[in-house]
């Protein structure tokens, strides 16, 4: 393999550092204007808005819907992982595409999608003469409805992390289990989830965070 050279070496590092920058401007900014909204450091008067009720209850609301978005995350696309690299599932390749479909949608158009679908306008449910009287709650709004949205727009990361860490166990080790008698339980359990284990905590912590950069949502709902 040939070596990179001093010159291509140099060009991706100078190409990561524009990235950093423009990836740390904005927060470096945003830092600088709470605790030195009037040019001067103040972190008493940060310290009194963070303890604000407002700001304590906006917090704890991110933090949980994050938090069981992430869990359902994982319970979405975890099994569809294990389906498209670890069986012979027939279109699993259009199957793996559609499940990254979610990731190509603003967070802002699936709220609005699946506040509709439930609605009283709803089309799908009027023709099944399922839809709700105008007036009658949406189902979406509030904590349930930002955890599932929460849900279906993470589990494509879920997926994607978790299927690189599936591609990485032999399948002859699979099939060498399954010969000598173990059921797809045990192969799960025995050779599946210590491989995978640390792309499942990766997975669970990439959904949360991007649950709690997520305002499109909530915003909503």
């Amino acid at each position: 393999m040939a070596r990179a050279t001093p010159g291509f070496r140099a060009s991706v590092l100078a190409v990561l550092l524009v990235i950093a920058l423009l990836s740390l401007l904005p927060m470096v900014r945003l830092v600088i204007a709470a605790v030195a909204p009037g040019g001067e450091l103040d972190f008493g008067a940060f310290a009194q808005r963070l303890a604000k009720p407002t700001a304590l209850r906006a917090m704890w609301h991110t933090l949980d819907t994050s938090f069981f978005g992430a869990l359902l995350a994982l319970c979405l696309g975890g099994p569809f992982a294990i389906a498209v690299t670890m069986t012979d599932l027939p279109g699993r390749k259009a199957l793996g595409f559609l499940l990254l479909l979610p990731l190509m949608i603003a967070p802002q158009v699936t709220a609005l999608s699946w506040l509709h679908l439930f609605g009283p306008s709803s089309t799908l449910l009027g023709m099944a003469g399922m839809a709700p009287p105008p007036g009658t709650p949406n189902p979406m709004l509030g904590r349930n409805g930002i955890i599932l949205l929460y849900a279906v727009q993470h589990a494509p990361i879920v997926f994607i992390t978790l299927r690189a860490g599936l591609s990485r166990i032999p399948r002859d080790l699979v099939e060498a289990a399954r010969a000598s008698g173990a059921g797809p339980l045990s192969v799960l359990w025995t050779i599946v989830l210590p491989v995978v284990r640390p792309y499942i905590v990766a997975a669970a912590a990439l959904a949360f965070v991007s649950g709690v950069g997520n305002f499109g949502i909530p915003a909503l709902l």
